[in-house]
């Protein structure tokens, strides 16, 4: 049905990923979810008089400043971190909007942080501890950035050191020559974002790895063959769904990320590891000798809490992410 207030406003949603979808299992994205809620999205060319960036994006930007669309109807969703995408943290791009709001980072920029929105799964896996693989699992794209604060390259590191993990994702097969123009490409965005390139960053980007079993059809049926898997995200800045995957597929996450505590999520669902080979090793050891079936009910109660749904769940998420963006358009 949607929010009647909301539906006064005609809103334009592009920035870099306004039309992506939200998850590879579902259909939605940022703008279908916000008609959903009642706003009323139209194109450049139908007069809005707000405008809602998922990540910013120049040539976007450039094209609302032609509207007659004051600072304040403009809002700024940041999904990617400054590893990433570091021009959605310059001052110059962020003076252009009225409200800035930030998923996967909770505490960010002074309650107008928030959970990343999880698209919530409730049927319960193979549970069976004798049916999984003794091994780890890492499900992750071959990617580069050079900027301090990466991850990227301790999971080539990890890949190209550790036996016992099966690498699955795309990019990993790249020729020199693919690999070189991504190289070029990301220099650039360092350099546009006026930052000075980190060299240390593209360990092993010109190695082949050979192990890479290809990109997954179903990302939780694969985890759900294995015992364990390596979480390690983008940086230690934010949280995306990675974690969350191996909790719903019931595999162990040796996880190396921003600090649990920040999320309330407890420690006794993950082994923690710290951004070194040898402590991910430890950590796939530890997950071998863990108690499995104590873990997985441990996992499986804190799914089913009420809280943890509200905090953590699409729906929820996106319902407390719109609700400012009204609250900042009402007059």
């Amino acid at each position: 049905m949607g929010n009647s207030l909301a539906n006064q406003f005609k809103v334009y949603v592009g920035g870099l990923y306004g039309s992506s979808l939200l998850s590879p299992r579902s259909l939605e994205t940022i703008k279908s979810k916000l008609s959903e809620f009642g706003f009323t999205i139209v194109g450049l060319n139908e007069n809005p008089d707000a405008y809602v960036a998922c990540d910013y994006d120049e040539d976007d930007s450039r094209k609302v400043d032609t509207l007659d669309i004051p600072i304040e109807r403009r809002i700024l969703i940041i999904n990617e971190p400054k590893v990433v995408w570091p021009i959605n943290n310059l001052n110059r791009n962020l003076l252009k909007f009225g409200l800035i709001l930030s998923l996967g980072r909770p505490g960010a920029l002074g309650g107008n942080g928030d959970n990343w929105p999880q698209f919530w799964v409730d049927d319960e896996p193979n549970n069976i501890e004798s049916k999984r693989l003794l091994r780890s699992a890492i499900i992750c794209g071959n990617k580069l950035s050079l900027l301090p604060g990466e991850l990227y390259s301790l999971r080539r590191l990890a890949v190209s050191s550790i036996r016992e993990i099966d690498l699955y994702g795309a990019g990993w097969d790249y020729r020199f020559t693919k690999k070189f123009r991504i190289m070029l490409s990301t220099l650039k965005i360092t350099l546009e974002a006026r930052l000075l390139p980190n060299w240390r960053a593209m360990r092993n980007w010109f190695w082949p790895v050979l192990k890479s079993k290809g990109a997954p059809r179903d990302k939780l049926d694969l985890l759900g063959t294995y015992r364990s898997t390596i979480v390690i995200e983008n940086s230690r800045e934010y949280m995306t769904e990675k974690l969350f995957d191996a909790f719903f597929a019931r595999t162990i996450p040796i996880y190396v990320g921003p600090k649990l505590e920040d999320y309330l999520i407890p420690n006794d669902l993950v082994i923690i590891a710290e951004p070194t080979v040898s402590s991910i090793k430890a950590g796939i050891l530890e997950a071998e000798l863990a108690d499995y079936n104590a873990w997985q009910k441990r996992v499986q109660e804190w799914l089913n809490r009420e809280d943890v749904k509200a905090n953590w769940r699409q729906e929820d998420v996106f319902l407390r992410i719109f609700n400012r963006i009204l609250v900042q358009l009402l007059p």
